[in-house]
């Protein structure tokens, strides 16, 4: 959850926004939960990336006239990486938090 509203946030106030992202990252690095931390932030950022930049190349595609910069497709396939690896960090904690019975997790 906190992945996308970064992601979203870095649309409206722009710079500011990436600054507070990485913080609270650095943060939730330190604490206990942090692989479920960083695979929503990994996820939800990805996704807005991804969401955003196909919106824009179908957006684009309708319109005879407009002509989408090839920069594009790189920032979808960097969105889709960032999603990959989120998902593959929430496995990983799914997995251990199962693997730690005695941790208050269920399982």
């Amino acid at each position: 959850m906190f992945g996308a509203t970064s992601g979203l946030a870095l649309f409206v106030i722009g710079i500011f926004a990436i600054l507070l992202a990485a913080a609270t990252l650095v943060v939730a690095i330190t604490r206990r939960w942090s692989l479920q931390f960083g695979s929503g932030w990994l996820t939800g950022i990805g996704a807005l990336f991804v969401g955003l930049m196909v919106r824009v190349q179908l957006n684009c595609s309708a319109d005879p006239t407009c002509v989408v910069s090839t920069g594009t497709e790189f920032w979808i396939w960097l969105g889709a990486g960032f999603v990959a690896v989120g998902l593959l960090m929430g496995l990983v904690a799914w997995r251990r938090g199962r693997a730690e019975p005695g941790d208050g997790a269920p399982g």
